[in-house]
């Protein structure tokens, strides 16, 4: 049995594993923000890199992408849906929601309207 801690080598044995397991818990927590409320990121890691997380991130390039593919390609549902869904996560982007009231702006109405119609389009 691992935990009969008569021999030498099985207390030795035990000591690694569980400091082993320390570290690991002890770097998750810290460095990774293991265990933080809400929507994480509140690790070491992730605060020393220049990212902002998904608020601050723009779905603009996704949004070309998906767009030129769809020139080509119209009939391209999984493109259809990646537009869509890029789209969507642009407009609830902080740059188009009013902090005050919560609403989208009229740029982020529009966006909405582009998803929706890019969504229509899937079902075509």
């Amino acid at each position: 049995m691992l935990f009969d801690l008569r021999g030498r080598h099985r207390r030795r044995a035990v000591k690694v594993i569980y400091i082993g397991l320390a570290l690991l818990i002890g770097g998750g927590l810290v460095l990774f923000g293991v265990g933080t409320g809400g929507g994480g990121g509140g690790g070491l890691l992730n605060a020393a890199s220049e990212n902002e997380g998904s608020g601050g991130a723009s779905f603009s390039d996704q949004i070309k992408k998906y767009e030129k593919t769809i020139k080509k390609q119209p009939s391209n549902v999984a493109a259809w849906e990646k537009l869509t869904a890029a789209e969507l996560h642009e407009a609830g982007g902080e740059a188009y929601v009013n902090p005050a009231t919560g609403q989208p702006t009229a740029k982020g109405k529009e966006l909405f309207a582009r998803a929706s119609r890019s969504w229509e389009a899937t079902s075509r």
